[in-house]
């Protein structure tokens, strides 16, 4: 597993390059690092680094006594989450999505992001779904709930599976999930899913209706 150690100043010029910056919501931020890889950094979940800005914030947010620097120098009393993620990407290694996290990133030893896979060539189902018979849409669920299954028989659980985190490659019509590293996809063990079997049911339920507002065109 992938570590890279990055300054504070490293993070922070990551953040401020908006031109390799791909999208910001509640999670955090999507930035390509190299042709293969992203960084995802986690500026709300991992730690708390702008006092929780709104996304559209976010660079203003980074110009003010408030930047990364100031919160990781003053907050080292941070609770590290290497064991939670390195969990879930020992976990994905031994699906067919493995690949999908390849490392984490830290800043001064504690873990602020992750590297993901840059899937180049594939689109969210969402924005391509209109352009696709009901035959190719058909197949591309097909895999979905394979590629699912495939995540619920190693104990990981994506309760969030949508048309934004599926992405397909039209010209084959190959399918990645994404999204994986988010605590919407849950990580348990088999004796903890008997003891609460709605979360595979609540699987099985957002699937089936993603699969019916994909199929109703």
């Amino acid at each position: 597993m992938k570590i890279i150690e990055l300054y504070p100043q490293d993070i922070t010029n990551l953040m401020k390059d908006t031109n390799n910056i791909i999208k910001i919501d509640t999670d955090g931020m999507l930035i390509k690092y190299s042709e293969n890889t992203l960084i995802k950094l986690y500026y709300k979940n991992f730690f708390n680094a702008m006092l929780n800005p709104a996304p559209q914030n976010l660079i203003t947010e980074l110009n003010t006594n408030k930047s990364i620097e100031t919160f990781i120098t003053e907050n080292k009393d941070i609770t590290p989450q290497f064991k939670e993620i390195q969990e879930k990407i020992i976990a994905l290694d031994k699906t067919t999505e493995q690949g999908l996290i390849k490392g984490i990133i830290t800043c001064t030893k504690y873990p602020v992001g992750i590297l993901l896979a840059n899937y180049k060539d594939y689109e969210p189902l969402n924005n391509i779904k209109d352009k696709l018979t009901k035959e190719e849409l058909q197949k591309v669920l097909t895999t979905v709930k394979y590629l699912i299954n495939n995540l619920t028989e190693n104990n990981l659980y994506p309760e969030t599976i949508n048309e934004e985190n599926i992405i397909v490659r039209r010209k084959d019509l190959d399918v990645k999930l994404i999204g994986l590293d988010t605590k919407d996809t849950r990580l348990e063990t088999e004796s903890y899913v008997k003891e609460f079997p709605h979360i595979p049911r609540n699987v099985e339920k957002n699937y089936q209706e993603m699969k019916k507002r994909v199929l109703k065109k």
